[in-house]
């Protein structure tokens, strides 16, 4: 008896056009660009006191979905050390989004290794690691990253310099390595 009530109240609201209880009953696209253009659409009569672009990014930030580790099996970057300020990754034009999905923020980090512990022994030594994130970006499935640059905002120990080797280079030395943590997505619902 209780579910036919129940049945008889949603059938009620869904024919009485109850917008917000239709898209709760009927919303299964989180995480995809259809969310993203919806929200966009629900939106847009804030424009004025926000600009569009600010609209978009922040249904872009409500519905991405998150995953961890890479996204490209090969990819070769410029990373750039900057003691006191902005350090950074830049993907080369060789870096793809292997994914079936839109990337829309890049996660990743900066190591530097066998850094000296003091000055006087140099036989201790640690690594320093810095974690940053691009901008919103948009790199469709097999679109190059080289656009989307990682930045780091990080103090540097003083024994850290601009021009250090890679680590693949010289391992025993102090040098930098880098990787991708993680990614935010949208999915393509066509």
């Amino acid at each position: 008896m209780a579910y036919k009530i129940i049945s008889i109240i949603i059938l009620a609201l869904i024919l009485s056009g109850c917008d917000s209880f239709q898209k709760a009953l009927f919303n299964q696209n989180k995480g995809t660009v259809d969310a993203v253009y919806s929200c966009i659409e629900e939106n847009s009569h804030k424009v004025g006191l926000l600009t569009e672009n600010e609209i978009e990014q922040a249904c872009i930030e409500k519905h991405q979905l998150y995953s961890k580790g890479s996204f490209t099996a090969k990819c070769s970057a410029w990373v750039t050390i900057v003691p006191d300020g902005v350090s950074r990754i830049e993907p080369t034009d060789k870096c793809f989004n292997e994914t079936n999905h839109i990337i829309t923020k890049i996660e990743g980090f900066i190591s530097v290794e066998n850094i000296n512990s003091s000055k006087d022994n140099m036989t201790e030594k640690h690594t320093e690691t810095a974690y940053g994130e691009t901008n919103t970006t948009s790199v469709k499935p097999n679109g190059k990253l080289h656009w989307s640059i990682i930045r780091f905002e990080k103090n540097w120990s003083d024994q850290v310099t601009e021009n250090l080797p890679y680590c693949s280079q010289r391992p025993d030395e102090t040098c930098i390595s880098w990787g991708f943590t993680g990614y935010h997505y949208l999915k393509i619902n066509i």
